[in-house]
């Protein structure tokens, strides 16, 4: 007996006939899954499936799910996709203060890993802060103290600020930089500089937005390519309130379990990760007030991008904690090996409500 799937059925039907069978079905229902959404799951396991010899397949269902659960175990201890290495920071125990901080990946520091590359390094971001303050103060006086901020204008701000911290190697926060370069980047590619600023503004801007991509090329090269996967994240038509509101949850969640389920987050940990909602925030009231579909469409690409940044953060933080958090569970173990699967925005809000929607299991 093999088991057939139409398209034409419903995934709760798919569901409901699984939940009449004895065997575990829960691979046949993500690739169902995968296949509707256009996604395909794990391109090894599935070439393994493929390969089953013809004579396992007759022996029935129950023989080839315990094969294919065992192809899927492997998996799952394992891999880790690229969208799941796509985290903005590193975490490491600090065993003094029985806390979880904030860390640059190693491997992102391999271009200035020697002391002539640090001091090159050192030098263009020095410069790069002192053009981009010098901006922001022109900006700021252009602008005018309204009560709306400007986009680019806070861009530049935690851009600055994140720059600030990479003049002390120690606190260099690669993708941190990265991804707040790009986003400074993506609001000062949405405005009508010379109208809004003026031409003197504007070609200023047009400096720093170049001497931001040299210092990221020549300095960051590694860290673009880990924020790569997150470039191909999309919404498709998800309210961008609603994801909002799920990683709030999702985040509360984590928020009351530190300590227990998950470790503790260091002061600087909490900052960080506020910051990210911060920015989903402010994201999300542009999209709510863009003025045109061409911009509210850019707008939603980036949201999904930081999304993406968010989600893989947070697994790192809690794969990296479990060791050191006081009572973790197997509901930890469980989204730790989901979260390493995570390849699109749909695996990305069924991660998030395995959080704040299952929760830990009851004392």
């Amino acid at each position: 007996m093999r088991l057939v799937l139409s398209a034409s059925g419903s995934r709760q039907q798919v569901e409901d006939d699984a939940s009449r069978i004895p065997q575990d079905w829960s691979f046949w229902v993500r690739w169902y899954d995968a296949a509707l959404e256009g996604r395909p799951l794990n391109l090894d396991t599935l070439e393994k499936i493929a390969l089953i010899p013809a004579e396992t397949w007759d022996k029935g269902p129950s023989e080839v799910n315990c094969i294919i659960a065992k192809f899927q175990e492997g998996y799952d201890a394992g891999a880790v996709t690229p969208l799941a290495k796509a985290s903005t920071f590193e975490f490491a125990f600090d065993p003094i203060k029985h806390w979880m901080k904030l860390i640059g990946f190693e491997s992102d520091l391999k271009s200035i890993d020697n002391p002539e590359k640090v001091a090159a390094f050192e030098k263009d971001v020095q410069e790069l802060l002192e053009q981009l303050e010098d901006f922001t103060d022109y900006a700021r006086d252009a602008l005018g103290g309204g009560n709306q901020r400007s986009p680019v204008l806070s861009g530049a701000e935690k851009l600055a600020e994140e720059l600030r911290r990479a003049c002390d190697r120690k606190e260099i926060r690669v993708m941190a930089l990265i991804q707040k370069g790009a986003y400074f980047n993506g609001f000062a590619q949405e405005l009508d500089a010379e109208q809004v600023l003026g031409p003197t503004l504007a070609r200023m801007l047009e400096d720093v937005i170049d001497h931001v991509r040299r210092v990221s090329a020549t300095h960051l090269a590694s860290g673009l390519v880990r924020l790569g996967p997150l470039k191909e994240l999309e919404l498709g038509e998800r309210s961008p309130a609603e994801v909002l509101a799920r990683i709030k949850a999702a985040w509360k969640t984590v928020e009351g379990e530190a300590g227990s389920e998950f470790a503790r987050l260091s002061p600087e940990g909490e900052a960080a990760f506020n910051a990210m909602l911060d920015d989903l925030e402010e994201l999300e009231s542009l999209i709510e007030a863009a003025p045109t579909e061409a911009r509210e469409q850019r707008l939603r690409k980036r949201f999904a991008e930081r999304v993406g940044a968010f989600a893989s953060t947070t697994g790192r933080y809690v794969e990296k904690g479990k060791e050191h958090a006081p009572k973790a569970t197997n509901w930890v173990d469980g989204l730790i090996k989901n979260y390493k699967r995570m390849q699109s925005m749909g695996d990305i809000i069924e991660w998030l409500e395995k959080i704040f929607g299952g929760g830990p299991p009851p004392v």
